[in-house]
Order: structure tokens, then sequence, then C-alpha cells
């Protein structure tokens, strides 16, 4: 006979599904003072809520994943003409606190005009995860303007698992930087 064990969910997991959750109820928000429109969301487009309601999305996101919105760790943008949140610094650094989460980089590779950094995060339960930061580099750069390069891969690439070991699926703010037709929305007033 088969022996079925019941694992205790990671904390990623524990924040996915209240994610998950707190989205479903946005969603189909029933006696709330905010109602959000379903088809609006699944779309991946926010743009139909009005400046109260991103308000209150905005921190009942916040809430369900543990991150503090005074540091203001998302912000929306519309992109390809749909009105998204893309994750910024104070996000990912918030993430791998809660998370318990330790970077190593594994390797890096400057070929063919592009500078490649790979790192491997692990989070506190010993769930891991691997990704890339990658960036233009050419041989040109020189200076201070290459240390920005590397440190801009090193950055994209830790965000990037931090997000993907704790089950979002956020732009982080290194990727919109590379985005041609973006656009910021002003920010979210919180008081």
């Amino acid at each position: 006979p088969a022996i079925t064990a019941t694992a205790t969910p990671s904390p990623a997991q524990t924040m996915l599904t209240a994610l998950n959750a707190a989205i479903l109820k946005l969603s189909g928000a029933v006696n709330t003072s905010v109602s959000f429109n379903g088809q609006s969301y699944s779309k991946g487009d926010l743009s139909k809520l009005n400046e109260q309601q991103r308000t209150e999305y905005y921190m009942r996101l916040c809430s369900s994943i543990g991150l503090n919105p005074m540091t203001q760790p998302f912000q929306y943008l519309t992109l390809n003409g749909r009105l998204v949140l893309y994750a910024r610094r104070d996000c990912a650094d918030q993430l791998r606190k809660i998370n318990g989460i330790s970077i190593q980089i594994v390797s890096q590779d400057k070929s063919d005009g592009l500078l490649s950094i790979h790192v491997k995060a692990t989070d506190r339960d010993g769930r891991a995860d691997e990704d890339l930061g990658v960036v233009s580099f050419p041989d040109t750069l020189k200076g201070d303007a290459a240390a920005n390069a590397i440190l801009k891969a090193v950055t994209k690439a830790k965000r990037r698992v931090t997000l993907s070991l704790s089950g979002l699926g956020f732009l982080d703010e290194t990727e919109v930087a590379d985005i041609p037709e973006q656009r910021f929305v002003a920010a979210v007033r919180l008081a």
C-alpha cells in the first residue's frame, strides 16, 4: 500500500493561497463598500477600477501577502493599454525577509553584448528556484556605466527569483524599465 504524507504548506504557498483568495473575494465582492470588476482583473487590466477601488485593491493585496503598503511595494503602470501593478524594490526586499529567502550568485556570463547573472534562491523551508538577470553590456561600456549595468543585472536576477519563489507573477521594476510604450500612473493615496 502507498504511504501518503500530508505536507505543511510553505510560507510562499500560504501567501499564494491568501493572494488567490483575496483576488477571488475582490472579483466577486458582495456586501462590501468596494466592488471589483472580475472581468477586468481576469484580463490583467485594472483600469476599470476608480481611484478608491485601486487604493482598496492595493491595500488588500499588500495585506494578503504581508507587505507594508506604506513603503509602496507596488506601482501602477499603463502597459500596452492595460493598467497593471509591478513590483518595486521594496516588494522584493520585504518578500525575502517574510519568506526567509537567501540568494547566491551561481554564475555570470558576458557574451554577444549581454551580461547574464544566474542566481539561486532558497527559502527557509528549503524550496529553491533559479533565475537570470540579463542586461545589455557592449564592449564599449566602461567605468560607472559598466558598474551600473552589472548591478542592474544582479538586481534583476535577485528580484525575478524572489518573486518567482514567492509565487508572485508580477513584473519587477528592472523589467519595466526595458519595456517600450509604458506610462506610470499616480501613486496610490494611502491616507
